[in-house]
């Protein structure tokens, strides 16, 4: 009896309010511990710095270690505390190193990029687009896009928005579908093309 009068009274928390404080702990240590990994995938993507080595999965053997293993390393010597109590106390399957986890992370940024780009565009209506086919080193063809427009400075800018696969091939109706796909994914219209 005495502890329902003492949540009651306020004078002890109620389990719910404890599990969503400690619920909202954890969110914020683990938004703390990604802030590092998700930097430093950043850091080599604006500075085109490849990721991986020739076999990255193992953290540990530093002969085998790519730019992002030896990336994180370097954080952790140079005093990042959040980063090395994180390796060291975390389950080996749950330290967010694996090529699986980098992709992610790249996916995410990189979605995050095409719709502030996106918005942009949109804010300044007029758009064209820049389309170049290639074959990739594993020799499938391949649709780059860029999309041109002025910005709210009143500056030119040309912002590349992703590599596309030309499954369907590569003949001109096939590449001006996967033209018109890839803007209409922006949530662009095509009628405020130009060019």
């Amino acid at each position: 009896m005495a502890n329902f009068m003492d949540v009651m009274t306020r004078r002890t928390v109620a389990i719910d309010e404890q599990l969503n404080q400690i619920t909202f702990r954890q969110i914020q240590q683990n938004r703390e511990k990604m802030r590092s990994i998700i930097k430093t995938v950043v850091f080599c993507g604006q500075n085109a710095v490849a990721l991986r080595g020739a076999r990255d999965d193992n953290p540990d053997d530093e002969t085998l270690q790519g730019n992002f293993q030896a990336l994180l390393a370097f954080r952790v010597d140079s005093g990042d505390k959040t980063l090395q109590e994180h390796f060291e106390n975390a389950p080996r399957n749950a330290t967010y190193r694996s090529k699986t986890i980098q992709n992610e992370i790249i996916n995410t940024v990189g979605s995050y990029i095409t719709s502030k780009i996106s918005a942009e565009i949109k804010e300044s209506k007029l758009f064209s687009v820049l389309a170049d086919e290639a074959a990739d080193i594993s020799n499938k063809e391949q649709l780059s896009l860029v999309l041109r427009f002025v910005d709210s400075s009143q500056q030119i800018r040309e912002e590349f928005v992703g590599f596309y696969h030309c499954e369907d091939g590569t003949s001109g109706v096939a590449l001006k579908e996967m033209i018109l796909k890839a803007v209409a994914d922006l949530g662009l219209p095509m009628a405020n093309c130009r060019g």
